[in-house]
């Protein structure tokens, strides 16, 4: 079976535009490093004596020792990408030099200067903030990027805003920077906030958030799972996993004929309900493997609830011609599937979730503000220009709309996006507490 006929039966992975990316690494499709010192499949420790804890998001999940990391992505607030890379001070410092001279030179099309401003992030010594037009040809909107040298890890924060919210969004990311502390892979933190790799971010919930996560295993170089979290908007409901899956099969026709279900139905996750389903069938390199799915639909809003998806396969070819067969029988693909889904839960935290005072009604529903203005009130809001519906918090500016606009082929192939931000006027449709969830 082809990747696009593993597609079609439900291995794709949820997530994607959302404002805010962060890219921890990029994941190609080669064998992974570790497995190609290690061909010879060992006997993978069952037994759960060393398995160790990794914090995902707000999450976490046991594995076994020969577990490694190979990249992904996050989503946190809007903000685009996040990437640490190793460094010392004085590669930092001229790195920083490095990156104000490429800017400077950049010569815009339209306004006087590509480069607006170049500083040091307040009470951050090593760090800079650099603030630029996205685009040399156009002025509609403002690239950020932050820099923050921390425990030999140069961690660089890149964001983008409207000019009007240039301001708010220099101060957000600024305050993002101040709030960034350094994790190792397997310190699991007391407090609540968002975990990613060597890093975390302390907070009580936010809007936006998405979490990939990928990894190999060591002495098995043909198995691989793969984690993924996103907080839904209210509209943005996937349809149930098994569902998915039986119209995939319908679709395969003769193709996904030979695919064999080894087990399927509802499978509650910690305090996640959601479904699983077990298939067993023929790779690309011939080689019959396993593709396990577990996912949650989630509720809208919700950071401690969100939309989940977990896949976990075996005799992976990784793009080569003659890919590994699957390393694991039934029994022990099964097993160890079980143990990390049972390990799977919300990271305790020393501040319970729900603990946030009792939510207080300001305003009716129905009422509206305009774009830039100070919200009055938790709760969703739509906005009269595309129906798009949020979450925002009180006290917070009320952010533009995003918008589909058309888009040419010729602009498709320059790159041009099809979203656009525009003032609009937003209506409170719903009551919310203060982290976004429906009110009792």
């Amino acid at each position: 079976m082809n990747f696009t006929q593993w597609q079609k039966l439900g291995f794709l992975r949820i997530g994607g535009g959302i404002a805010l990316v962060v890219a921890l690494a990029c994941l190609n499709y080669s064998l992974p490093a570790q497995a190609q010192e290690s061909k010879e499949a060992q006997k993978m420790d069952m037994q759960h004596t060393n398995w160790k804890t990794w914090c995902l998001g707000r999450f976490i999940i046991e594995l076994p020792p020969e577990a490694v990391y190979e990249g992904g992505h996050i989503n946190y607030d809007y903000y685009l990408t996040i990437t640490t890379t190793p460094m010392e001070p004085p590669a930092f410092q001229a790195m920083l030099k490095k990156r104000h001279d490429e800017l400077k030179a950049i010569k815009h099309r339209k306004a006087p200067v590509y480069l607006f401003d170049a500083s040091v992030i307040k009470d951050i010594p090593l760090s800079g903030l650099f603030t630029f037009y996205s685009d040399p040809a156009s002025t509609i909107l403002v690239k950020l990027e932050a820099y923050r040298l921390m425990n030999g890890l140069s961690y660089k924060v890149v964001g983008e805003a409207t000019p009007d919210r240039l301001g708010l969004a220099t101060q957000g990311i600024s305050d993002l920077m101040k709030r960034l502390a350094y994790r190792d892979d397997h310190e699991i933190p007391d407090r609540t906030g968002f975990c990613f790799k060597n890093g975390f971010f302390p907070d009580t919930g936010i809007k936006a958030e998405l979490l990939s996560a990928s990894f190999s295993f060591k002495d098995h170089p043909d198995v691989s799972l793969n984690i993924d979290t996103d907080v839904r908007d209210v509209d943005n409901a996937e349809e149930p996993l098994i569902k998915k899956i039986e119209e995939g099969k319908k679709e395969g026709g003769v193709a996904v004929a030979s695919v064999k279900t080894l087990r399927k139905g509802d499978r509650k996750l910690d305090d996640s309900p959601g479904q699983e389903i077990l298939l067993k069938g023929p790779m690309d390199s011939g080689h019959v493997g396993h593709g396990f799915i577990w996912e949650a639909i989630g509720l809208p809003n919700d950071n401690y609830h969100p939309q989940i998806h977990i896949d976990f396969s075996t005799a992976n070819t990784y793009g080569q011609a003659n890919g590994p067969s699957a390393s694991l029988s039934d029994d022990e693909a099964i097993a160890l599937w079980d143990h990390m889904l049972h390990s799977f839960k919300l990271r305790p935290t020393t501040a319970p979730v729900g603990s946030a005072e009792t939510p207080v009604q300001k305003v009716k529903l129905g009422t509206s503000i305009r774009t830039g203005q100070v919200c009055p009130q938790n709760g969703i809001w739509e906005s009269t220009t595309g129906g798009q519906k949020v979450f925002i918090r009180e006290g917070e500016n009320v952010p533009h709309a995003i918008v589909k606009s058309p888009v040419s082929r010729w602009q498709k192939l320059k790159g041009a996006s099809s979203s656009e931000y525009v003032e609009t006027t937003w209506v409170l449709s719903e009551y919310r507490d203060k982290n976004g969830k429906p009110l009792a």
